[in-house]
């Protein structure tokens, strides 16, 4: 870290932190978790097939979101005659 000199007669000031830290000084990210189960089988599976296409190109993702809206929905719409 770089340090301010003190001016005289005062307490020093609070050390500035370094532009970039060091690489090896981080300690290891945690994996990025997964969706969170809801209990309900067709929307933890379409909320899975989402998660594995993020980091896709858009184009590519696409066909996941058309399928995971259209589950939700078909989900919510048995909720509300149920």
């Amino acid at each position: 870290m770089n340090e301010l000199p003190a001016a005289p007669g005062s307490a020093p000031p609070d050390p500035i932190p370094d532009p970039i830290p060091d690489p090896g000084s981080r300690s290891p990210q945690p994996e990025a978790a997964g969706p969170e189960q809801t209990g309900h089988p067709a929307v933890d599976s379409a909320l899975r097939a989402v998660a594995e296409v993020a980091g896709a190109a858009p184009a590519d993702q696409l066909p996941a979101y058309q399928a995971a809206h259209r589950t939700l929905r078909e989900t919510l719409a048995s909720i509300d005659e149920g």
